[in-house]
């Protein structure tokens, strides 16, 4: 891939699993426009498919996002050489899964993973629930204010 053509996207589903593909060609389609990504199609599988086929196809065709109706078309998990090689984007949630263990999307809901992110835990007994607030992170010698 050269620096003037855009990244390839393509999307994948399992056609034990849906009733018609037309709606889901679309909006893979637009999910690919929307995030930069040059859309090369639909890859139909099956459950009787071996997982290394998909592995395989993407590998050949340098696919650096693959969107899936949702994660139950890769057998309900990511397998994790698919997900070292490329994004994996879920339709049914709107989530961006990056390669290398990355947590997409950017800019959205934190990494609740990451602990150098202060958090604050607040309960309410009345009603037995908890509540998170994850704090914005300081740079060093960052003015709070106080």
């Amino acid at each position: 891939m050269n620096a003037e053509t855009l990244p390839r996207a393509m999307g994948y589903v399992c056609v034990d699993l849906v009733t018609a593909i037309e709606p889901l060609l679309f909006q893979s389609q637009r999910i690919a426009a929307r995030l930069g990504y040059d859309y090369i199609g639909m890859t139909r599988g099956s459950s009787l498919i071996v997982p290394e086929a998909l592995i395989d196809h993407v590998a050949t065709h340098e696919i650096e996002l693959l969107i899936v109706p949702h994660i139950a078309h890769l057998r309900g998990r990511i397998p994790a050489e698919l997900g070292e090689m490329t994004d994996i984007h879920d339709l049914a949630t709107g989530r961006t899964y990056e390669r290398g263990g990355g947590y997409a999307p950017e800019g959205g809901r934190r990494n609740p993973l990451d602990t150098s992110i202060p958090i604050e835990r607040t309960g309410d007994k009345r009603t037995g629930l908890e509540t998170i607030n994850f704090q914005q992170p300081q740079s060093p010698g960052a003015h709070t204010g106080h």
